[in-house]
Parts: C-alpha cells; structure tokens; sequence
C-alpha cells in the first residue's frame, strides 16, 4: 500500500468517524470501539467492547441583528425653494470600518441636482471635513473609535440650506501582515 493511499484511507476514516460522532451526538450518547483490525470505530450504539465518548458541547455563536439602514431626516435649515432629498450612503449608521491608515471612503446621494449657488459639506464629528467631490470622497487619517458623519446642503453665503441624517460609525486601525521574522528585544 503506497504512502498516498494510507493517507487517504486515514482521511477517509477520520472524516467517517467526525460523521458518525456528530449524527450520534444530535441522536444521543457515542461509543468508541476497535474492531479485529485495531481501526478505531465511533457508534451510536453500544457493543461489548465500546466505551462511551463525552462529546463537548460544539461551539455556536449568537445571531448579531445587522443595523437599520438610516432613513433620511427632515429637511433642517431654510429648503424652502431646495426640496433636496439628502442622504449619506456610504458608511451605514453603526458600521466597523479597518483601516491601517484610519482612511474611510463617504458616498453621498442628493436628489434632484443641486441648484446654482449651492453645495455640499460634510461634517466629521462635528466640523467642516471636506467638499465633497461628486458626491463622494475619502477621509484620511481618522483616529480609532466612533466618528459621526452629517452632509449638508449650503448656499453662496455659506447658509445651511438642508441636512442629512447623522451616521455614527467606528473606526479600527487593523494592521497590516508583517512578512519575515519579528524580533524579540
């Protein structure tokens, strides 16, 4: 018998073992034997030379809710002649973004065009970001933690003409892989 096949036998045996062990285990009580060959049998039912198997509990994780997609806020500040409907798409409220350099990609969505005069703002945390660019743009350099995003619509004067909902996200600067060896002072 060649190397290759022992091998595949082995993973063959194994993988039949963990099948029987799981059908048994959701059925009831395990048994592990030998048969006259010495290959290791798993059962469900006992014989007179099995010994019973204690299965551990398995592993499960709770279901996590995903968060509600924010629905846009009323118009805030004079709309009276704008009507915008304005919304920031991109991050979701409550969103994990990793980031090595704390960089976060902002969508907008404003409907219908925007009227001569006016333009857009986004704020982060607060204050004035940045214009963005065709409705969209990237941040840079965000510390970890949470951050709070609000779009708004301003005219020539600098005058709040609508405001979009907030969106809280948090920040998580991940790491990058490290290849090669690390050293240990």
């Amino acid at each position: 018998m060649t190397t290759r096949t022992r091998y595949a036998r082995a993973l063959l045996l194994a993988s039949l073992a963990a099948t029987v062990a799981a059908t048994a285990l959701a059925q009831g009580q395990v048994y592990k034997s030998r048969d006259a060959q010495g290959n290791v049998i798993f059962s469900d039912t006992s014989s007179e030379r099995a010994s019973t198997v204690t299965v551990p509990p398995t592993n499960t994780i709770p279901v996590v809710a995903a968060p509600a997609r924010p629905v846009a806020a009323p118009a805030t500040g004079d709309a009276a002649g704008a009507g915008y409907a304005l919304a920031i798409t991109t991050p979701v409220e409550g969103q994990t973004v990793f980031s090595a350099v704390g960089a976060l990609d902002v969508s907008l969505s404003v409907s219908p065009a925007l009227q001569p005069g006016h333009s857009l703002r986004l704020l982060l945390d607060g204050a004035p970001a940045d214009l963005p660019q065709q409705g969209s743009l990237t941040l840079e350099g965000l510390g970890p933690g949470p951050h709070t995003l609000q779009a708004q619509v301003v005219d020539g004067n600098g005058e709040i003409v609508q405001s979009s909902g907030t969106v809280t996200v948090q920040m998580q600067r991940s790491q990058g892989r490290r290849i090669g060896p690390t050293r240990i002072p």
